[in-house]
């Protein structure tokens, strides 16, 4: 706030001048409401868009004593000033709004909370100011209770963490405690304890009904005692006036040291003097405090105002830059930022009139309180104001005024910005003449959207080309997994400090370089730029860490960036950070951190890890578990555990034949990602459910044994034998009496047609078995076959024989016929299990996987379909970029089709993770096109333009949608935006495909003065002149066809370029031509050769 009046001697304040020296003892300024009527002024305000005079002054014409009175000998100044008016007449007031130049110590205002960290709280001041809250200036009794707990002493009590006790949005009353001000920057810390905020009070100079805010002390059997800080004050809140805030707004029992607003109903002083104490009772229901008004009674001096206090205001005087207003008693003022509406101007409120203003900050030894007008600030529910722009956004704006500090901006969209004075130029000499001329009002900018202030609610903005010119300004716009550009900054001892775009990051040493640099510093010194890969976002902290390793960052294996992305098996690469005896930790591409147990990082129990490892080393790695409670992911880097794995749910297979028969020979193996281990032709099984491969007779045969689950080794046993042969027979009897044997012994295992089981020849084509769930029907066409065993013993060896014999004649035919089926090429799946056979046979191939999604997909089984998906990307490799990509699109075709609005966006943002966004965007565009979803489809088409800004392929996406859907001015518009964002090599590409458009769609004239426009500047573009001509031809547009040809013609292209030329326009007489026509052409060739003294090959090549 300041004023500009003209030196007058002599004569008494007048009634305007609120800086006059006639103020009460208690420091606020006293207005007279009795005027002498020879001192009135009627103050009318012009117009509100007269910025040079806002104030027309009229008033009585002063009556002319007939006494002559003897000269005093005034000035020029002072005759003028006596003609014109009394002293205040001439004053202006200027109201200021706070800065970090004005903004000190003991200033009491509100706020509202931005940001909760874990220490700290960050809160949005007036004037586009912030500070932060320690965790230590909350209040006293949190502060107490977290000492308390810092040394273990137990409280019965509930202490919430600092997320607990505030949200964001939440309007609070905050103290400056500490300003700190260096070359760059201005740190303000504040305090939210009531002894800050209320250090002008006495316990006598509280009365009822007044609102302070207090601090949950302890909590007792019928209530809570409060601090409010003032000492010689015992304030208790009945349980019974906490029970609506409780309910209604806190949702949880009031913790200790939590700030309470708090209205007093009662207030009791006891005790003798000089040792009395003031007894309160409060209440905190928001009904209650929120409909508190103040008066004169209450309040009655500067000391006794806080911040949010409500009371009737009369307005004194307006200016451009804010209005002066008599608030209980006092010349208060109200900033032109914090009026009603965002744009309403001063002049439009009348001298007299009457609002209801809050006090919204208050200066140290001051009599003059500022205050606000928008309603908003003191809204019920705590939430940000809903951001109607996108930070980091470049976007159109107009100049709406000039300020002191910078320029005051209005977006399209009707929202206000404001510009810094050190934000209009890179230039640090740039002046405030330099503005004004270079930023006249109403004219038109591109500015850069860099912050929010929230309580002001105007957006904070730039013109610097330094800040246009870059893709990225805020963390928020990066995503996990992004490979970005970064320049050096600054080595610090733990790594370095990177600059990606505006945004800044931390890369440390381990990340440079592929093997462990002694001095990083040497290779990457400051200013050197380089590809980074950004692994972890931390936005609560405003940080980044990022990766230089050149394997990281071209790395196409699958982002660990969450728990639930840590499946069992599946394969990523990370950065060793630490070696120790005990294992490895590491550092996931996606910013987790993990542990390899030494037993799983390396076969070579006899040598230490700190030999075969270094930190800073890249290593692969596929995830044995993951526990988000505790916080621990555990790693293997012995893949031959998992090499034969099939994750998920499904089907499992175990290949028959030679090969594996001799990997069961070798001990230790692999199957369907469990251990199995062959112990004197025992083979013991982990997983819960088995079904295993049984040959026909004559081969070798596995039986299944299956124990009980109630049993204590909850296992189950396959054991080999050999069948009868002439080499070894062994008669029926026998055999039945070792079946029985076994029997006994294992007397909890089901009967045999329990179990069900394949029987496939060894030497089939199709050499595979399924596992299969235990207890439950095959789908397979190969049927099960009992086992040749009878339960009655035959009567003779011989009948034995012969029905053995037809049996497996059958089955021999019948294996067969499946095998010719399998073998043959041109077989169409059918079955579920045809389909597993497809997939198993190709395991990387999408079109496999399609396949059998689209057939699951036919009984609309969206959930198993959506296993089936998630089964396929964790079997195709991951270097297989395509295919997966084939995938994540089928996912994404799926959940539109069949899913939800939230399944698709969820899908999406996963697919946008785990492969190229511009790919994935794309074919979300794709789908949303075909469904016609057009308000979705040309959502993502503004975030396409604004992520891939450089895509010449992303902006004629949208041009080809605006001009097939008929929205030709969108489609204009968007032409004249591309050309503006791409390089100037690709405006030509972009010109002739637009007046394709325009002339296939839109408005032909449009699209042919684009061609004849772009063909005048480059003449020798043989391409835009067949281009040009052939879309004339569609049109059946022949006359300008043959005009453009002819024109070509007379262009003086190369004999070969020319040949092109003469020959397409041949062959255009030869469909829609006479034959004069092509007799012209011919002469034209014939000219050309004789100019340019061409061989006579050209005319036979154009004959041909």
């Amino acid at each position: 706030m300041r004023q500009v009046e003209i030196s007058f001697p002599r004569g008494k304040p007048s009634y305007n001048n609120y800086f006059g020296t006639n103020s009460d003892p208690s420091g606020s300024e006293k207005i007279k409401k009795k005027k002498r009527a020879s001192d009135s002024v009627d103050v009318t305000h012009i117009s509100s868009n007269d910025n040079d005079d806002l104030f027309k002054i009229s008033r009585s014409t002063p009556s002319v004593p007939k006494k002559k009175k003897k000269s005093i000998g005034l000035t020029s100044e002072e005759t003028d000033l006596l003609i014109s008016g009394s002293k205040a007449d001439k004053i202006k007031t200027v109201v200021d709004s706070l800065s970090f130049e004005t903004i000190s110590e003991g200033l009491l205002s509100l706020g509202r909370v931005i940001r909760i960290r874990d220490h700290e709280i960050l809160v949005s001041l007036p004037g586009r100011t912030m500070g932060s809250v320690p965790i230590t200036a909350i209040s006293g009794p949190y502060t107490k209770a977290l000492e308390k707990l810092t040394l273990a002493e137990g409280r019965e009590d509930a202490v919430y963490g600092v997320k607990d006790l505030f949200q964001i949005g939440q309007i609070v009353s905050v103290a400056v405690t500490g300003v700190k001000k260096d070359v760059h920057s201005v740190r303000v810390t504040l305090s939210m304890s009531p002894s800050d905020l209320q250090a002008g009070y006495t316990s006598g100079s509280i009365s009822e009904s007044m609102v302070l805010t207090g601090a949950v002390e302890s909590v007792e059997d019928h209530g809570y005692i409060i601090d409010i800080g003032v000492q010689g004050t015992h304030t208790f809140l009945p349980k019974e006036n906490a029970k609506a805030f409780i309910q209604n707004v806190n949702h949880k029992p009031l913790g200790i040291g939590q700030l309470l607003k708090c209205k007093v109903l009662k207030s009791k002083s006891a005790g003798r003097s000089g040792t009395s104490k003031t007894y309160l009772t409060v209440t905190i229901s928001p009904k209650e405090v929120n409909r508190t008004k103040y008066t004169m009674e209450t309040v009655n001096n500067y000391q006794l105002l806080l911040p949010g206090m409500e009371s009737e205001g009369t307005v004194m005087e307006t200016h451009k830059t804010g209005i002066k207003v008599d608030f209980l008693g006092m010349v208060s003022l109200i900033h032109l930022d914090h009026m009603a509406e965002p744009w309403t101007l001063p002049g439009t409120l009348e001298v007299g009139a009457t609002n209801f203003p809050r006090v919204l900050y208050l200066f140290p030894n001051s009599s003059n309180p500022y205050l606000t007008l928008q309603s908003r600030i003191c809204q019920k529910k705590a939430s940000l104001p809903q951001l109607l722009l996108t930070l980091g956004d470049k976007l159109k704006v107009k100049i709406a005024r000039i300020e002191k500090r910078g320029l005051i901006v209005k977006f399209e969209n009707g929202e206000r910005g404001f510009v810094s004075s050190t934000r209009c130029s890179d230039n640090s000499a740039f002046t405030d003449e330099d503005i004004a001329r270079e930023f006249p009002i109403a004219s038109s900018h591109t500015c850069c959207v860099m912050e929010y202030s929230s309580l002001d609610n105007i957006y904070i903005g730039s013109f610097q080309q330094s800040v246009l010119s870059q893709q990225i300004i805020r963390i928020d716009q990066l995503e996990v997994g992004q490979v970005v550009s970064c320049d050096l900054k600054a080595w610090k001892s733990t790594g370095a400090i990177v600059g990606v775009g505006l945004a800044k990051g931390f890369i440390p040493k381990i990340h440079f370089g592929e093997l462990a640099l002694k001095n990083p510093a040497v290779k990457f010194p400051v200013g050197h730029k380089f590809k980074a890969r950004v692994c972890r976002i931390d936005l609560n902290k405003n940080q980044i860490l990022l990766t230089a390793k050149k394997r990281l960052v071209k790395s196409k294996a699958p982002l660990l960036s969450s728990y639930p992305e840590c499946v069992y098996g599946i394969e990523s690469e990370g950065v060793i950070s630490k070696v120790t005896e005990s294992g490895l930790n590491i550092f996931t591409i996606g910013g987790l951190s993990a542990f390899i147990p030494a037993t799983k990082a390396t076969k070579e129990s006899r040598t230490r890890l700190t030999k075969l490892f270094f930190p800073g080393q890249v290593v692969n790695f596929h995830v044995v578990s993951a526990n988000a409670e505790k916080n621990r992911i555990i790693l293997s880097m012995l893949f031959e555990e998992s090499s034969r794995q099939h994750t998920s749910s499904s089907n499992e297979v175990i290949t028959g034949g030679k090969e594996n028969k001799q990997k069961l020979k070798n001990g230790k193996q692999s199957a369907g990602g469990h251990v199995i281990e062959i112990i004197n032709k025992s083979v013991k099984v982990i997983p819960e459910d088995v079904v295993v491969v049984k040959p026909t007779t004559n081969r070798r045969k596995i039986k299944v044994s299956l124990e009980n689950k109630e049993t204590k080794s909850k296992s189950r046993k396959l054991t080999t034998d050999k069948t009868k042969s002439k080499d070894n027979p062994e008669p029926p009897r026998k055999r039945r009496k070792k079946h029985n044997s076994e029997q006994d012994t294992h007397k909890d295992v089901p009967k045999r047609s329990e179990i069900p089981c394949l029987e496939v020849p060894s030497e089939s084509f199709y050499d595979t078995s399924y596992l299969i769930k235990g207890g439950n029907e095959s789908d397979s066409d190969v049927s099960s076959v009992e086992e040749y065993e009878t339960e009655e013993i035959p009567k003779t060896v011989k009948a034995v024989k012969k029905d053995k014999a037809s049996k497996e004649w059958a089955h021999e035919s019948e294996i067969r016929k499946i095998e010719s089926k399998v073998a043959d090429p041109l077989h169409t799946p059918t079955t579920l299990d045809d389909f597993e056979r497809l997939v198993i046979n190709s395991p990387n191939s999408s079109l496999a996987w399609t396949a059998f999604i689209a057939f699951v997909l036919q009984g609309a089984d969206i959930v198993n379909a959506r296993a089936l998906a998630a089964r396929a990307l964790q079997t195709i490799l991951f270097r297989e970029e395509g295919e997966r990509l084939n995938i994540w699109k089928v996912m994404l075709n799926m959940e539109t089709g069949f899913g939800t609005e939230e399944s698709v966006k969820h899908t999406f943002n996963e697919a946008l993770k785990a492969n190229d966004p511009l790919a994935i965007y794309k074919a979300m565009c794709e789908i949303r096109q075909r469904a016609k979803n057009y308000k979705e489809l040309e959502y993502l088409l503004r975030v396409m333009n604004k992520k891939f800004p450089q895509e010449r392929e992303v902006w004629f996406l949208g041009l080809t949608h605006y001009y097939k859907t008929g929205q030709f001015d969108k489609g204009r518009e968007l032409f004249k935006t591309c050309l503006a964002n791409l390089p100037k090599t690709e405006h030509i590409t972009m010109i002739s495909k637009t007046a394709v458009l325009e002339m296939k769609y839109g408005d032909v004239g449009r699209g042919r003065t684009l061609l004849d426009t772009t063909l005048l500047t480059y003449p020798k573009r043989l391409d835009l002149w067949l281009l040009y001509a052939a879309q004339l031809i569609k049109k059946g547009n022949y006359d300008d066809a043959r005009d453009v040809f002819q024109n070509a013609a007379r262009v003086p292209f190369v004999p070969k370029r020319m040949l092109v030329v003469l020959k397409k326009f041949l062959q255009f007489e030869m469909e829609h031509g006479t034959l004069e026509n092509r007799s012209k052409v011919k002469e034209m060739a014939l000219q050309y050769v004789n100019n340019v003294d061409a061989s006579a090959e050209f005319l036979t090549h154009l004959d041909d």
